[in-house]
C-alpha cells in the first residue's frame, strides 16, 4: 500500500484512528462488515495471502470466547436456549458475544496494517511536540510488537541448535517459558537503552529542534479535510439513535432509512481511501511510464 509513502503521516494517522473508533460505537452488522472486509483486504495486501486467510479465519477462537463468557455472565434476554446452574443462557447475549468478537477482530486487523504502515520516526514526529513520551511510548511499540516475533524466532533456533529441546510435552512447555523470559528480557534491555539514547539526545526538552522530512502540502491538506469530513459524518451517523442495535431484552436492527444507508456508504468510502489512493498512483505511474504528462492535482 503505497499511502505511507505520498501522505502526510498526519492523514494516515487521523485516517486510522476514524476507521477503528466507528467499529467501537456500534454492533450494527453492517458497520462491522464492511470494516472487518476492507481491514482483511488490506491485511491481504500489505501481507500476503497467507496472512489473508488468518485474517478471515482468526476470529473464531475470539468469537467462541466471547460468545461464552458472554452467555455464561449476562442472562438478560427473552429467548432462552437453556439452563445451566438455574441460571437461564440466553440467544440474545451469545448474539452481542459475536459482534463483539468481530468489533474486536476488526480493530486488532486495522492496528495490524497500520503498524506496517506508519513508522516509528513518523509516530516521534506527530507527538514529538505536544505528547513526546506519548510518541515514543506508542512507537516502541508498535515497533516491538515485530521486534518480539523477530528475537523469539532467533532465541528458538538458538536453543535448537544447542539441542535443548523438550521430549515431552511438559518439558516443551518449560522450554517455551525459558525462550519467552529470554525474549522478554532482551526486549526490556533494548527498550532501557532505546530510552537512555533518546535522553542523551535531548529529546522532549522545550526547543529542541530536529530535522523533519515531512511537510503538509495542499495535497495533504485536502486528503485530510476529506477524512475528517467522512469520519465525522460516519460517527455521528452511528450515534444516532435511528442506527442504534438493541441487543436486549430482544434483538432488534432499526430500521432501514436514509440516514443509515448513507453512514454506511460514508464509512465505505472512508475506508476505500487507501485503495483510491493507490489506483490514482498507479494511474500516475503508467501516464508517465507512457510519457504522458499526468501529475497528481495541485488543490
Amino acid at each position: 500500500m503505497v499511502l505511507c509513502s505520498v501522505m502526510n503521516p498526519a492523514v494516515i494517522f487521523l485516517f486510522y484512528l476514524m476507521v477503528m473508533i466507528c467499529p467501537m460505537l456500534t454492533l450494527h452488522p453492517v458497520i462491522l462488515g464492511i470494516s472487518y472486509c476492507m481491514a482483511a483486504s488490506y491485511v491481504g495486501r500489505l501481507l500476503g495471502g497467507k496472512a489473508l486467510k488468518k485474517s478471515l479465519l482468526g476470529w473464531i477462537p475470539i468469537a467462541l470466547i466471547l460468545v461464552l463468557a458472554n452467555m455464561l455472565s449476562v442472562h438478560n434476554g427473552e429467548t432462552i436456549l437453556f439452563f445451566l446452574n438455574g441460571n437461564p443462557i440466553t440467544m440474545e447475549a451469545g448474539i452481542r458475544g459475536l459482534l463483539m468478537s468481530v468489533s474486536l477482530w476488526t480493530i486488532l486487523l486495522w492496528g495490524l496494517t497500520m503498524q506496517m504502515v506508519i513508522t516509528q520516526d513518523q509516530l516521534i514526529w506527530l507527538f514529538g511536540k505536544w505528547a513526546p513520551r506519548l510518541g515514543l511510548t506508542i512507537g516502541m511499540i508498535l515497533h516491538y510488537i515485530p521486534e518480539l516475533h523477530r528475537k523469539y524466532r532467533s532465541v528458538h533456533a538458538a536453543e535448537l541448535a544447542m539441542g535443548h529441546e523438550g521430549e515431552t510435552g511438559f518439558s516443551r512447555k518449560l522450554q517455551s517459558v525459558k525462550e519467552f523470559s529470554t525474549v522478554v528480557s532482551w526486549s526490556l534491555e533494548d527498550s532501557i537503552e532505546t530510552g537512555d539514547a533518546m535522553e542523551a539526545r535531548g529529546y522532549g526538552l522545550p526547543g529542541r529542534s530536529s530535522y523533519s522530512p515531512y511537510r503538509m502540502e495542499r495535497r495533504d491538506a485536502f486528503a485530510l479535510a476529506i477524512v475528517l469530513l467522512l469520519g465525522f459524518v460516519s460517527i455521528l451517523g452511528i450515534l444516532l439513535p435511528t442506527s442504534r442495535v438493541q441487543t436486549y431484552p430482544t434483538f432488534d436492527l432499526p430500521q432501514w432509512n436514509a440516514t443509515l444507508v448513507m453512514t454506511d456508504l460514508v464509512y465505505l468510502i472512508l475506508c476505500s481511501l487507501p485503495g483510491l489512493i493507490q489506483w490514482r498512483v498507479d494511474r500516475v505511474n503508467r501516464a508517465r511510464a507512457s510519457g504522458k504528462e499526468e501529475t497528481w492535482p495541485r488543490y
